[in-house]
């Protein structure tokens, strides 16, 4: 479950890192929510460890962050692909993107 985990978030890193590249720094993060960033979700992490809690948060992340994964890289290769048949078919100019 931590191979899983793990991997799946070098491969979200890795794409984030990529979008920002393509498209400049700050797009892809997320929206805060009630004052807290995604990234402040690293400060449960001990305090789950502290109660006992290490194998429930093991196995959540272990589903959601290889879902995750899959939903940024889908989306990003849907949005490349549209890019791509816009481009071809001249749109683009058209739209002014």
């Amino acid at each position: 479950m931590g191979m899983a985990a793990g991997l799946s978030v070098v491969l979200i890193q890795w794409q984030v890192m990529h979008i920002e590249e393509r498209t400049g720094k700050h797009t892809a993060q997320l929206p805060s929510f009630a004052g807290f960033d995604a990234d402040d979700a690293i400060l449960v992490v001990p305090l789950a460890i502290w109660v006992g809690g290490a194998e429930p948060l093991l196995a959540t992340a272990a589903i959601i962050a290889p879902i995750f994964a899959i939903f940024l890289f889908s989306s990003s290769a849907l949005q490349q692909l549209g890019k791509m048949a816009l481009s071809a078919a001249g749109i683009s100019d058209f739209l002014g993107r």
